[in-house]
């Protein structure tokens, strides 16, 4: 099927729901908001693998649905939260089919599992699925947000996977699980990316948010009569607040026998006060010539004579911030200070001292981030070898 246009079901409500049923089914096959069955990333267009995704703002999925004597499939237009109007869409969708016939008993029906596990216990990893009957599992699509600001350390999890009671897969991390690897580094899953079969939805370090899929075509997971498939939350003890909200793609003999029915607080995109950005994943540009070294947690940035480093907030959502870092004072340091344009923010601030000394949480400045505000300068003073500034991490606090 194709549904079209993608961009009717972009933004952060995804109140619009997929529903299909099979065969009259007490529980439908697919019930999901439209966005997250499509492999959308946060409320915006991204999947693009072999058979589901998004691409030329249509909406696909090419994978085969047999049933027996009825297939139905509705859209949802959910009722928007109190005092939001709701939007007027006009959408073609176009259903591809054919008369053969389902054989049952060389061929399972197509289910997808939807979950939204908004801060699952501590000890509790996140479930993909869990359920009876002879089919395998041919798909992932995961959107995993952090509910902490910072790093993406949830994302140490490992996936498990059991079927028929034994432990068939244990991996080695989430990005792993994706076929991916390394991320917050540059060119290693730090953006976007469809291939045909893996790929990742969406990373950002001040959203602390990222996630994936995985197709299992020629991999695929059997199972006989269970399967039970989950990824941790955090390297140990499934300890890290999160927001997670995944699809499973199966095939089985056997319906579902209950699910969660989306509803405004589940489908609703979490958009974090707190967020950090990082040096090794910053898009800035420079004045002059700039010696840029990896250090510690940070960066130093040497300075030639009284240069300036502009930092792209293009990322940032608009809105009033405070704004913070984590620094450290050298004997080398120079003094800086921040600015939008050649508007001054900040107070001059001299970050030399005898030894280095960190210093956490140092407020900065107040800044407006908009359309044509969407950049942040660190303006250099520079005396002799008093050229250096030690940056670990900026933090935007929305007020």
């Amino acid at each position: 099927m194709e549904i079209s246009p993608a961009s009717a079901f972009s933004g952060l409500s995804k109140q619009l729901d997929l529903k299909i049923t099979w065969d009259n089914e007490k529980t439908p096959a697919v019930y999901a908001p439209l966005a997250d069955f499509f492999g959308y990333a946060f409320g915006s267009p991204s999947m693009q693998s072999l058979l589901l995704g998004s691409a030329n703002d249509n909406n696909y999925c090419y994978f085969p649905m047999p049933f027996d004597k009825a297939a139905k499939v509705e859209l949802i237009y959910r009722k928007p939260l109190t005092g939001v109007a709701a939007e007027s869409k006009t959408i073609h969708a176009k259903i591809y089919y054919t008369i053969t016939k389902r054989n049952p008993a060389t061929e399972g029906k197509f289910y997808a599992h939807w979950f939204n596990d908004i801060k699952p216990a501590t000890g509790k990893p996140h479930v993909y699925l869990d359920t009876k009957g002879k089919g395998h599992y041919v798909g992932t699509i995961l959107q995993a947000q952090g509910l902490n600001p910072g790093m993406t350390i949830f994302f140490e999890g490992d996936d498990s996977t059991a079927t028929d009671g034994i432990i068939r897969i244990h991996g080695t991390g989430s990005e792993d699980s994706f076929n991916g690897g390394w991320y917050a580094l540059l060119d290693r899953w730090d953006t976007k990316m469809s291939l045909p079969l893996h790929g990742a939805l969406d990373y950002s370090l001040p959203f602390a948010r990222t996630g994936g899929y995985r197709l299992y075509l020629n991999d695929k997971l059997s199972f006989s009569n269970h399967i039970f498939h989950s990824i941790e939350h955090g390297p140990q003890g499934n300890a890290i607040p999160v927001d997670y909200t995944s699809v499973a793609l199966y095939y089985s003999d056997t319906p579902p026998v209950d699910l969660t029915a989306p509803t405004n607080p589940l489908s609703q995109v979490y958009i974090p006060d707190t967020l950090i950005m990082y040096p090794q994943l910053m898009k800035f540009s420079f004045l002059d010539k700039m010696d840029v070294n990896p250090e510690g947690n940070g960066f130093t940035f040497t300075s030639v004579n009284d240069n300036r480093i502009a930092i792209s907030l293009a990322e940032m959502p608009h809105g009033r911030y405070k704004l913070y870092a984590d620094i450290e004072t050298c004997p080398n340091g120079a003094e800086v200070s921040f600015w939008q344009r050649y508007t001054q923010l900040s107070d001059w601030m001299s970050v030399n001292s005898s030894k280095i000394t960190a210093k956490k949480h140092a407020y900065l400045c107040d800044l407006t981030i908009d359309e044509l505000k969407n950049t942040l300068s660190i303006v250099f003073k520079t005396k002799g070898d008093n050229n250096k500034l030690m940056l670990d991490r900026l933090i935007f606090e929305k007020q």
